[in-house]
């Protein structure tokens, strides 16, 4: 499911009402294999779909209403990733006990 600038805090609202989904992509401007440590040439894409109606619904196919894509530059896709990874770190810290295989494992 895709939160364009909401927050969907419970089981239900995070599972319910959804008619939007996101799917990313990496690739490289040369069509190589993407290496996650050389981020100069690796970009990603960012297609979203919009349904006709929000799952859950009586039909197991939905017919998608509109596709939505963009391109991330190098740097914008390095600062996601940096971003990802802070989050990570900060969950596992925050965490209550603190559990060190779990942060070893994200450092």
């Amino acid at each position: 499911p895709y939160k364009h600038g909401e927050t969907r805090v419970t089981f239900f609202e995070q599972n319910f009402n959804v008619d939007m989904f996101l799917f990313e992509t990496s690739f490289t401007d040369s069509g190589g294999k993407v290496d996650e440590h050389d981020l100069n040439s690796q970009r990603k894409k960012k297609t979203i779909f919009k349904t006709k109606y929000s799952f859950p619904y009586v039909e197991n196919r939905i017919e998608v209403e509109s596709t939505t894509e963009s391109i991330l530059t190098p740097i914008q896709n390095a600062i996601e990733v940096i971003t990802q990874q802070t989050a990570k770190v900060q969950s596992q810290l925050e965490a209550v006990p603190t559990r060190v295989n779990p942060l070893q494992q994200t450092l």
